[in-house]
């Protein structure tokens, strides 16, 4: 992923976007919706779907005390209209994914658990 001036690239996005929810600065729902915001930001959906998904993962494995919050959060997630970009559906590997699916998320959590 390509970083945009400012401190605004998808990572940091994604990275501040979670800091924040978990700090609680930002409701779950808004937290989703700038998630929403990442994926639609870079080449590649699935790229900006790796980086949230792998971000949450990582706060779960590191973070036990903030195990409700993300599940608060992963349901605000999956309540998000269906995931487009620039008004088109999107397409991972030949499927057209929807928010609701947690496109991802059970991938990147596999791989976590067969690397251990």
């Amino acid at each position: 992923m390509a970083a945009t001036p400012g401190g605004n690239s998808p990572q940091s996005i994604a990275a501040e976007t979670l800091r924040s929810f978990l700090a609680g600065s930002t409701t779950a729902s808004d937290a989703a919706k700038r998630f929403n915001s990442v994926v639609a930001q870079v080449k590649d959906p699935e790229d900006g779907l790796y980086e949230i998904f792998t971000r949450v993962n990582e706060a779960a494995q590191e973070r036990l005390d903030v195990q409700e919050k993300l599940i608060e959060l992963i349901k605000a997630v999956k309540s998000l209209p269906d995931l487009t970009v620039g008004g088109e559906p999107v397409n991972i590997r030949g499927q057209y994914v929807v928010w609701r699916d947690l496109p991802i998320l059970g991938e990147d959590l596999r791989s976590r658990w067969e690397c251990k």
